[in-house]
């Protein structure tokens, strides 16, 4: 599948770019931090300005340089967008509905095979010359299957924003995979067209879910208790000390390593 022009997720992995070189540039009194500080700023306004669909809730996947091509359903992907602070704290709410809504099969009335985790993207494309091999076909590859990676990332969101249905895409995958006898974590899978490889590392997003959207274990966020309730995580690092956490009756204990 290609996607060419302006691309909601490529936009977004830019802007974060930009924020953290400012960021590293105002640490090192460089001259240019300021430079760089405006122009994810500004990037940040263009991306909500020309990407964010104000009467749908959620962001368009791309457009296309001459503007003749775009697909406007709703893709995970998208959320990275949200994960890199670009969205307002309503936008963000909105975002995390709309994905539950379309994109968690157990509320979609419109997909016909049942609960079966989170589609990547929904409704199909509908641009049918840019997709190629086995995005070509509905629920298949890129056009709507489940993506453990993806799932993880819309986990996160759900934990750190405390949303009640964190549960299904942090455990919906894992549950259907057993089901199906793949005891190894697969790269994506949808029930019409089977799996994916199996062995995927960055199919282990949801447990950096696990660490940064429940115990809030990252550069930007704040220790948390997880809504699990009793738990210990073991040899963490943050800001270079090694620690377990050990959550207890509704408190955060810690200890170094």
């Amino acid at each position: 599948m290609f996607r060419s022009g302006i691309v909601t997720y490529n936009s977004a992995l830019y802007y974060r770019a930009l924020h953290l070189s400012a960021k590293w540039a105002k640490r090192n009194n460089l001259e240019f931090a300021t430079e760089l500080k405006e122009l994810s700023e500004r990037l940040k306004r263009d991306i909500l300005s020309v990407l964010w669909l104000n009467d749908r809730g959620h962001f368009v996947e791309y457009i296309s340089p001459d503007k003749n091509i775009e697909e406007t359903h709703i893709n995970l992907d998208t959320l990275i967008a949200a994960k890199f602070g670009i969205t307002t704290k309503e936008q963000t709410g909105e975002l995390l509905t709309k994905v539950s809504e379309i994109l968690e099969t157990r509320n979609s009335r419109e997909q016909p095979y049942g609960n079966w985790g989170v589609m990547c993207t929904y409704p199909p494309y509908k641009n049918r010359q840019t997709l190629r091999g086995k995005t070509a076909f509905p629920y298949r590859y890129h056009n709507g299957s489940d993506w453990p990676y993806l799932d993880g990332l819309y986990a996160d969101l759900l934990l750190y924003h405390h949303r009640e249905n964190w549960k299904y895409p942090l455990t919906r995958w894992w549950g259907y995979s057993l089901s199906m006898g793949w005891t190894e974590p697969v790269e994506y899978y949808s029930p019409p067209w089977g799996r994916g490889a199996l062995l995927q590392a960055w199919s282990s997003m949801p447990a950096s879910a696990i660490i940064s959207g429940g115990f809030g274990l990252h550069p930007e966020r704040d220790i948390k208790l997880p809504p699990w309730g009793d738990s210990t995580l073991r040899g963490v690092s943050l800001y270079g000390r090694k620690l377990s956490l050990t959550v207890r009756n509704g408190k955060i204990y810690k200890k170094s390593l």
